[in-house]
């Protein structure tokens, strides 16, 4: 039972703090959304595109890799830190001076410029973000939370005087960039108040080493996971122009919004199963199922809820500004569901040690997504990126496992998830105490 309560709270700490998310930032977004109008938030999320797909560079795909080696090595707690701290350091300088040595040459508008180079300096926070892989190998999420809420308090305080201030978008740039130096402040607070220093992390060159060895395949498959999620909007820009990019960003930012829900229960079920493969194969595999079942089940009802509902959220929050957006959202809305599963499916390839072949998954899955920017874009426009999305998200998380025999034991896992009454009868009996 104390598990049982140590997971609960964990997942409560963590829905409470993407509450605080939707409920207040989700609120001050559409208000940003409507003030900038189409372009200058077309522009707005160029910008959030571009470094996004820097972002998973800079994490190095350790995220997944030093929890386990965490709960593997506890007594190492300095050597896993701070190697992973000084290998994320130098990705995220190296990857902030790339961007400054090419962006004078792109032909890009000089605003466009400035908000990449201001943005591009939040991809140092991942490497003190390796405090929140410390706080879920504990299943104490509650210091990530209190982080995560006092850096959205401050920024959405900041947000809300600009807009009454009638600021250009280039400010609300400088505002994100704030919102990592205050939650990477915070985490080290809380990482002190458990008792813990900093000065004790060392970089040690055979951890750094295995870190790498590991993570690379996620380091890859993190790339191409930010491809197919934001490539389409650069892509847009490309054809359709700011302003579609606008439209499509406003009506992603609804159905993205509910991401963090798999996000969440992968962070507190993962450890637990993790632990449960250490005692054997069968306790594993049935907090596998049960995992599994949940995640796709809930992420189903999830998606169709928000498919019937997404039209008329669309017109209420932004208004016939938007209109092109509330007709992209019931297209894009699918994808959330292949997202549920695809988080679910992730665990079994981290745990079994099978980083490689996740690689290749995702990998064929950002194939899929240009391949099908590039066909559907210029004939159906918004449409067709979202459409693009949902299929490409499909084949990372399910079709890929159908041309795969080493990763069929995967597929069986996921298909007796989608067989309905089993899956019923599995999560009204499981105990997470087995």
């Amino acid at each position: 039972m104390k598990n049982v309560r140590k997971y609960a709270a964990n997942t409560f700490w963590l829905f409470t703090e993407r509450a605080v998310q939707l409920g207040l930032g989700f609120t001050i977004g559409i208000w940003l959304v409507r003030y900038l109008g189409p372009a200058s938030y077309g522009a707005y999320s160029y910008a959030l595109s571009v470094v996004g797909l820097c972002a998973p560079i800079a994490s190095l795909g350790l995220d997944a890799i030093l929890v386990r080696e965490l709960i593997r090595h506890p007594r190492q707690l300095g050597w896993w830190l701070g190697s992973a701290f000084y290998l994320r350091l130098l990705a995220a300088a190296s990857l902030i001076a790339m961007l400054a040595l090419g962006l004078p040459g792109s032909s890009i508008t000089t605003e466009l410029k400035g908000m990449i180079l201001v943005l591009s300096f939040s991809l140092a926070a991942p490497a003190v973000g390796v405090i929140d892989s410390y706080f879920q190998k504990q299943v104490a999420s509650v210091y990530t939370v209190q982080a995560k809420v006092i850096a959205l308090l401050c920024s959405s305080a900041a947000k809300v005087l600009l807009i009454l201030m009638q600021a250009p978008v280039f400010y609300f740039a400088l505002i994100l960039t704030a919102e990592s130096v205050i939650l990477c402040l915070v985490l080290l607070f809380n990482y002190r108040r458990l008792g813990e220093s900093v000065r004790a992390w060392r970089w040690y060159g055979p951890v750094a080493r295995k870190l790498l060895a590991a993570g690379w395949p996620l380091w890859l498959t993190g790339i191409a996971i930010a491809a197919y999620l934001k490539v389409d909007q650069i892509m847009i820009q490309h054809w359709l122009g700011l302003d579609a990019v606008g439209q499509y960003g406003a009506a992603v930012r609804v159905s993205e919004a509910l991401f963090f829900i798999p996000a969440a229960l992968t962070s507190t079920f993962y450890p637990a199963i993790l632990a449960a493969k250490e005692q054997g194969e069968t306790p594993y595999l049935k907090r596998l199922q049960f995992f599994y079942d949940l995640m796709i089940w809930g992420g189903f009802v999830i998606s169709v809820t928000l498919w019937l509902a997404g039209p008329c959220l669309m017109r209420w929050f932004y208004g016939d500004t938007y209109l092109a957006a509330s007709q992209v959202i019931r297209w894009h809305t699918p994808s959330l569901w292949f997202v549920f599963m695809s988080q679910a499916a992730s665990r079994w390839f981290l745990a079994e040690g099978r980083q490689r072949a996740l690689l290749v998954l995702h990998a064929g899955g950002a194939v899929a997504n240009i391949v099908l920017n590039l066909l559907l874009i210029p004939q159906y426009g918004l449409q067709g990126a979202a459409l693009a999305t949902v299929l490409s998200y499909g084949v990372a998380a399910y079709g890929g496992h159908l041309l795969w025999p080493a990763v069929r034991p995967n597929l069986r896992l996921l298909n007796r998830s989608l067989y309905l009454p089993g899956a019923v009868k599995r999560l009204s009996k499981f105990n997470l105490e087995r």
